[in-house]
């Protein structure tokens, strides 16, 4: 089944997604694992409403949190203001992209355009990284200020012939924004058609890893119509600024091939990596339609609301064969008052991985 939302503005949040974003809670890098000493769980999460905007000046009591089917009381709240943002584009350049880079170079370079304009940027201390890969993972650039990077987008994606460690460069990733990342809220921005063919990790084991190091990962995906596109425009003259923009793709969500079949697994590989992680996944047709999906990324990591409760301790054993991971289920109450509101975060944790 494929998901339909509408995008129209938030005025006064300027938001065009329907993205959640999932942020890191210890020291420097926020994260809704489990804090082995606090032992407190945080969630970010997105809400929208019945249009498709942003759901602006919710309290806590709004929110009821289930932790495996467990109401929670929330200790820790706070409201989706504008928060600067650690970001790694992860962008594929296999052989399987090579009529697509053009495609790329648009994503990286719309992504690193000042959010919402160069004078807005100014006040919050965005930071992005790049990672690119073919036969093996590259990092190219540790983290460093949007506008030190978006000049060298051209050359940061450059053909290969190489085959495809999608799973490879997601585990540098989330590494490095582990290591490195100074701002609260993080993600991956990751561009490809969703092929892996040369990696040492599995699904399982990117899906495990994401969740453990609480990273939402925000894929991006060429249609075939995409191919032998070569319309790459280049740096501006000066930065673009987005007015109300409605958004004229489709989120992907259902089953359908939306790729060819030789990167017949991409889909499913990036539908699991992003549900699980509390990102999403956008799908383009046109080359038109990519400032508007990125800038919706954009959105949806930079405002948020934060949930927190403490880890539950019921008393009861475990499960048998009990993997640690929580189930997390997040609504807004009373049902009736939020008939039609959307709430999208992670969906679980593990307890105590560390």
């Amino acid at each position: 089944m494929t998901r339909r939302i509408r995008y129209p503005i938030a005025a006064a949040m300027g938001v065009l997604s329907l993205l959640a974003v999932v942020a890191r809670a210890q020291q420097k890098r926020p994260q809704d694992e489990v804090d082995v000493e606090t032992k407190m769980v945080r969630i970010y999460a997105m809400v929208f409403d019945k249009d498709g905007r942003i759901a602006s000046g919710l309290t806590g009591n709004d929110f009821q949190v289930l932790d495996n089917g467990v109401p929670q009381q929330i200790v820790n709240f706070s409201n989706g203001l504008r928060e600067p943002v650690s970001i790694v584009l992860d962008a594929d350049v296999s052989q399987s992209m090579d009529h697509k880079l053009s495609f790329v170079r648009e994503a990286v370079y719309d992504a690193l355009a000042p959010f919402p304009d160069a004078t807005e940027q100014a006040k919050f201390p965005d930071e992005f990284s790049l990672v690119r890969f073919a036969a093996r993972a590259e990092l190219v650039s540790g983290f460093k200020p949007p506008q030190k990077l978006q000049p060298g987008t051209n050359s940061f994606v450059q053909p290969t012939e190489g085959s495809t460690a999608l799973f490879d460069s997601i585990y540098l990733a989330a590494s490095e924004l582990q290591r490195e990342a100074a701002n609260q809220r993080h993600a991956i921005i990751l561009v490809t058609d969703g092929g892996d063919n040369h990696s040492r990790y599995s699904l399982g084991e990117t899906r495990r890893f994401l969740e453990e190091e609480d990273v939402p990962i925000f894929p991006i995906m060429a249609s075939p119509s995409m191919a032998l596109l070569d319309l790459f425009s280049g740096p501006p003259e000066t930065a673009k600024s987005h007015g109300p923009i409605k958004l004229p793709y489709e989120l992907y969500g259902g089953d359908k091939d939306v790729i060819g079949p030789a990167e017949r697994r991409g889909p499913h590989n990036l539908r699991v990596l992003a549900e699980e992680t509390g990102g999403e996944i956008f799908t383009v047709n046109r080359l038109s339609e990519l400032p508007d999906v990125v800038e919706s990324i954009a959105v949806a990591l930079r405002y948020s609301y934060l949930l927190g409760y403490q880890v539950p301790d019921t008393g009861a054993p475990h499960p048998k064969n009990w993997n640690g991971r929580h189930i997390i289920s997040i609504k807004l109450v009373p049902s009736e008052k939020y008939a039609g509101y959307i709430v999208i975060a992670k969906s679980g944790y593990f307890e105590g991985y560390r």
